[in-house]
């Protein structure tokens, strides 16, 4: 950055960042290695550099010298991005200050960043919260924090409607939540947002370095963490244990090397499914529809697949009924202790469709 920033930006900044840490009260208790990984920076994670700290400092300031708590600021900083940023997809990755201005939307990511601007112009060390995936529904998601002795002040970015105790996302059940700082660390702050566990996982002789620990989201298991081998063992700490489908393994996305079964993670502890299909006990018939995979069903046939060994195998074909005003799958034939998923039959285009779902005591379960 500093050979890409001009002098008079790169001194503007510095000079503003320390305005404000000395002019407001929440400013005042920042401590200086706080200030300088988190208010000082001039931008938040890859977003494009620009000149925009004295324009926010200049228009922020008249109205936040009549604060008194940072809970008061994080609500303006709020306020403020929910007029400036709409959420809305884009192809843009992490738009720059001026080009969110100007866009008027953005990801959660792009409303995040956006927040954490207006804080900064501020003194208030406003900083990224994510969830790398979820663990009971598709996709993951970044929100606004301010790290206090307490606790962590949440807010859904550019979402002053659910403002409410500041405690967005608490009890969310994530797998895990992470704390992004602008100079690529992250602290893991899941303890703070959900019940944890601390997870103990042998490691077999051939692993020499490190594994994942994944969760079932989209299509294929997803990454939320990694753990290195301590003394034979791979140690996974501080992981939500509100009862989500877990998977350890050594590789990315497309192609994992499982080194266990999968597992549901509850306070008791994991329990750990076989989950070979062809081994499975307890077969039935079973009826399917949205409930049962948290997605509305499209009138056709779906492919009804299994989790063994590493990826999901074909178990059959089941076409659409309507009943009672509703498309559902009825006469499916499952087992216990088996992780299902539905994918639409559209030949080389098929897609997952829902979440995963077991069978539970003679229910269908959605994961």
């Amino acid at each position: 950055d500093t050979q890409t920033f001009d002098a008079a930006s790169f001194y503007e900044n510095i000079f503003f960042a320390h305005q404000a840490w000395k002019e407001f009260a929440w400013a005042k208790e920042v401590p200086e290695e706080v200030f300088l990984t988190t208010l000082l920076p001039a931008r938040s994670t890859q977003e494009p550099l620009g000149r925009w700290r004295r324009h926010a400092y200049e228009a922020l300031a008249p109205v936040a010298r009549k604060l008194k708590t940072a809970e008061e600021a994080l609500r303006l900083v709020n306020q403020l991005s929910f007029a400036r940023v709409k959420y809305g997809p884009t192809q843009f990755e992490d738009m720059g200050h001026y080009m969110r201005e100007q866009a008027c939307f953005g990801r959660c990511e792009d409303q995040t960043n956006d927040m954490v601007d207006l804080g900064k112009a501020i003194g208030l060390p406003v900083v990224s919260v994510s969830v790398p995936w979820w663990g009971k529904a598709n996709d993951n998601h970044v929100w606004a924090g301010v790290e206090t002795k307490e606790r962590i002040l949440s807010v859904n970015s550019g979402d002053p409607a659910r403002e409410k105790e500041l405690d967005f996302n608490y009890d969310s059940g994530a797998p895990k939540v992470f704390i992004s700082h602008p100079f690529g660390t992250r602290k893991d702050v899941t303890a703070k947002f959900t019940s944890v566990t601390d997870l103990r996982i042998p490691a077999p002789a051939t692993l020499e370095n490190k594994a994942g620990l994944l969760v079932f989201n989209y299509g294929f298991p997803r990454t939320v963490d990694t753990a290195r081998v301590e003394e034979g063992t791979l140690v996974f700490r501080d992981v939500g244990n509100n009862d989500i489908l877990y998977l350890v393994a050594t590789s990315g996305q497309d192609q994992i090397r499982q080194l266990t079964h999968p597992f549901l993670l509850t306070p008791k502890g994991p329990h750990f499914f076989d989950t070979d299909p062809h081994k499975a006990k307890d077969h039935a018939f079973y009826r399917i529809g949205s409930k049962q995979v948290k997605q509305p069903l499209d009138s056709g046939k779906y492919h009804v697949v299994a989790w063994h060994e590493g990826k999901y195998k074909l178990m059959g074909t089941v076409p659409t009924m309507e009943m009672n005003g509703t498309t559902v799958l009825d006469k499916v034939h499952l087992a216990q202790g088996i992780i299902y998923r539905l994918y639409n039959d559209q030949g080389k285009n098929s897609q997952q469709h829902g979440r995963p779902f077991m069978i539970e005591d003679g229910k269908v379960v959605s994961h």
